[in-house]
């Protein structure tokens, strides 16, 4: 025997034979709720920590015009992208270019992202001393503001200016690549004092300055840090009055 079975309470019916099957929906038993809720506050703190660079720190900002040139690449057609390796590419400008490396404030104050800062504590997770795994770590523990003024000490004659350091890399797909010129800024002498704010009750203090100290020995911050390249001695530092 087919059965029809028809939804009244919805609309919908369906029907396949003589017989009828109803389905009705009664409505759902409500969950009683207390009437006061007593939430406790998620427990923060404030430490201010000064890092002290232990080598000397490289930056380099993907600058607007990069940007902005990366996008008028996207825009040219297959002939137009053929047309252009074939075009003699200008002369490159060293102090153009190393200025634009340079991360800069409103105020034109070298900078340093604190974004940056936080993912190198957020890497110096994975050494086996650090007892926060990487993924807590990353909703427990922030960098506060965006760009962090560098504090250093520079050649007098420059008034305290970065260095314009210039390198040889080499670049493209392996094992084609080819070596070109990069224009940096480079900061002999820098601390950089930052405001890390953090959850107690998932790192202690202790645990978090050693966390810093393991990110400034073994990750550094900037270009040819530990972290990235095998040979990396950049960006390392340590924190300010350890013993």
């Amino acid at each position: 025997m087919s059965t029809t079975t028809e939804a009244q309470d919805n609309g919908v019916a369906t029907k396949s034979g003589k017989a009828t099957t109803t389905i009705k929906v009664k409505p759902s038993k409500k969950t009683e709720q207390p009437a006061e809720t007593v939430l406790y506050d998620i427990e923060k703190e404030i430490v201010q920590v000064v890092l002290v660079g232990t080598s000397p720190l490289i930056v380099n900002n993907f600058s607007e015009k990069s940007v902005t040139e990366m996008e008028d690449a996207r825009r040219l057609t297959p002939d137009q992208k053929r047309e252009a390796k074939r075009t003699p590419r200008p002369p490159v400008d060293p102090e153009e270019r190393y200025q634009a490396a340079r991360v800069l404030d409103d105020e034109g104050r070298d900078c340093f992202p604190a974004r940056w800062v936080k993912a190198a504590f957020v890497t110096a997770t994975k050494y086996p001393d650090v007892t926060i795994p990487g993924t807590q770590l990353r909703g427990a523990v922030f960098v506060r503001g965006d760009l962090i003024p560098i504090r250093f000490t520079g050649d007098p004659a420059r008034e305290g200016a970065p260095f314009l350091r210039r390198d040889v890399v080499r670049v493209g797909k392996f094992p084609n690549k080819v070596p070109d010129l990069r224009y940096r800024p480079e900061y002999r002498s820098w601390t950089l004092p930052i405001e890390v704010e953090y959850e107690p009750k998932l790192i202690t203090l202790a645990a978090l300055h050693h966390l810093i100290r393991r990110a400034g020995s073994s990750v550094g911050l900037g270009e040819w840090r530990p972290e990235k390249s095998p040979a990396g001695i950049y960006g390392r530092f340590d924190i300010e009055g350890a013993i």
